[in-house]
């Protein structure tokens, strides 16, 4: 039975089904089928192209009513919880990028140093310790056409990185990771330090722990 095109009877057919539903249980047999069915269909692995096009399909057929054209999708902004990273991790370790593709994208990084940046928790915490110890600092500048830093300490020549322990693969945290972002965060240190910088990296287990005693760390006296 299709679905009613009329908003308040669309409401009642999915009330009518879920109840319909309620304390029903697939048998293992049942689930192996569906799994079966869907696998051979292909249905686990649609293409964006082809979503868009059953999405437009459901539209132009009157499958989706008013009531739910323009929602937003329930996962929207929804962050990903620490089980689900680590499973990520141990998914992408050995896929790499290529060298054209890394270039690619540091370049665009560093040609679009006015763009909006998301701060991160742990870049807010830090900055608001630099603000509280009245020291001058510039956000998300770009140095040696390698990197955009965090923060920049002008008068000192100093640059902060705030790592987040996820995306940086900390290894405390994630020693399982792959080590590519450690040895591009080693690189980018090298030239920045042969350029005169001094460069000071906090974890983000380490600013959260006390922003304190990470500045305390920095040594404004070279």
């Amino acid at each position: 039975m299709p679905a009613p095109k009329d908003p308040i009877k669309y409401q009642e057919w999915i009330k009518k089904i879920s109840n319909s539903s309620k304390g029903r249980k697939h048998t293992e047999e049942e689930k192996r089928k569906m799994v079966e069915t869907r696998r051979k269909n292909g249905s686990y692995m649609l293409s964006k192209e082809h979503r868009k096009k059953i999405s437009d399909a459901n539209l132009r057929n009157g499958n989706v009513p008013p009531s739910r054209r323009g929602m937003v999708s329930w996962n929207k902004d929804k962050s990903l919880s620490e089980k689900h990273k680590k499973n990520l991790s141990i998914a992408h370790i050995g896929k790499k990028c290529s060298e054209e593709t890394r270039i690619k994208m540091r370049d665009w990084q560093i040609k679009n140093p006015n763009r909006k940046f998301k701060e991160t928790g742990i870049e807010k915490k830090m900055e608001a310790e630099l603000q509280n110890r009245q020291i001058e600092y510039k956000k998300q500048v770009p140095l040696c056409n390698i990197a955009n830093v965090d923060f920049y300490l002008p008068k000192y020549q100093i640059v902060i990185q705030c790592d987040g322990c996820y995306y940086h693969n900390c290894l405390i945290h994630y020693p399982y990771y792959h080590t590519n972002k450690r040895i591009r965060d080693f690189k980018q240190d090298i030239v920045l330090k042969s350029n005169g910088f001094n460069v000071y990296r906090f974890w983000e287990h380490e600013i959260n722990e006390s922003v304190e005693k990470c500045i305390n760390k920095i040594n404004f006296n070279k």
